[in-house]
């Protein structure tokens, strides 16, 4: 279970998830419709937009929009999405609904300064994520495990079964 946390900026309210010790998930997508989450939007140039990013930490300790794991290093631009929140309503065609290159551009410093500041400051919370996070993959191993173990006896009974007939 992440930990998920609601922060009122000067860009906007956005909703911050703490994954593990080295992942930090940020969104702001609140549909107007939705009272509870009508504010979750930024505003970047005069434009609100719903928004996603995803910041990772780096071997020296800092996050960046940048997966140090991740070999693609043209995935960096697919970390941090940006839409206007108006476009259906305005009839604008989801191409040109994206955040332009000045948006990302004060997106990326304003988020990566965030994430820095927020892993600062609540350093406890990243390592209670990473160890729910390893606790649900000891869970998954052991399910694994657990559907392995019941498919290696059933092939042993077919075994026996086989074995059986032959005899």
């Amino acid at each position: 279970m992440s930990t998920t946390t609601i922060h009122k900026t000067e860009i906007g309210t956005v909703e911050v998830v703490v994954t593990d010790r080295n992942h930090i998930y940020i969104y702001a997508n609140g549909p107007f419709n939705v009272p509870e989450k009508a504010d979750r939007f930024v505003t970047l140039n005069k434009v609100d937009y719903s928004f996603n990013v995803h910041l990772f930490r780096q071997p020296a300790g800092y996050f960046e929009i940048h997966d140090p794991n991740d070999k693609n290093d043209n995935n960096d631009y697919h970390l941090m999405y940006g839409t206007r929140m108006n476009w259906a309503i305005e009839n604008i065609s989801y191409d040109k609904a994206q955040m332009s290159c000045s948006a990302r551009d004060k997106a990326k410093e304003f988020f990566t300064n965030f994430a820095n500041k927020y892993a600062c400051e609540n350093p406890k919370v990243f390592e209670e994520a990473e160890i729910e996070s390893r606790r649900e993959e000891v869970t998954r191993y052991e399910n694994e495990i657990k559907e392995l173990e019941g498919k290696i006896s059933e092939l042993r009974k077919k075994i026996f079964d086989i074995t059986y007939v032959v005899r």
